[in-house]
């Protein structure tokens, strides 16, 4: 036995054990997901005005969160990240001198969903 011999087999055990954890990483499965988009408008529960610069935030079922604010008219829209088979999560709002929205959960069943959320005016719970 040389002194090249033990690299070798060092060398060929560190390649077993290298196409040992690539063969069981490839059999887990990561979760697929979906793109959908929200959209809708945000209002003054009171009076029905458009809220401009209203923050909506989605909470999508893998607890990633995507947010957008309302324009001038109150219009909101997001491309939100759901997990295949489950497609849901959270919708929220908030703005300056509103109270914010009681959290809505959404489902998606096709490509689009519209949520219009309303605002009660005045100091927000804490």
């Amino acid at each position: 036995m040389n002194r090249y011999s033990g690299c070798a087999v060092i060398a060929g055990s560190l390649v077993g054990v290298a196409a040992l954890l690539c063969a069981c990483g490839s059999k887990t499965e990561q979760a697929q997901l979906s793109e959908y988009t929200v959209s809708g408008v945000v209002t003054d529960d009171l009076t029905g005005a458009a809220i401009d610069g209203a923050q909506v935030i989605f909470e999508a079922d893998t607890l990633e969160q995507t947010d957008a604010h309302s324009d001038g008219k109150g219009h909101y829209s997001m491309l939100v990240q759901v997990t295949e088979g489950e497609r849901f999560g959270t919708l929220h709002a908030s703005a300056h001198g509103y109270q914010d929205s009681t959290p809505q959960t959404v489902y998606f069943d096709g490509t689009e969903r519209v949520v219009d959320l309303r605002l009660r005016a005045g100091a927000k719970a804490n």
